[in-house]
């Protein structure tokens, strides 16, 4: 779920 954390802020969005 917190996989957006390891790209960084942009992975954020990515996930959602």
């Amino acid at each position: 779920v917190h996989r957006a954390r390891i790209k960084g802020r942009k992975g954020d969005v990515a996930v959602k």
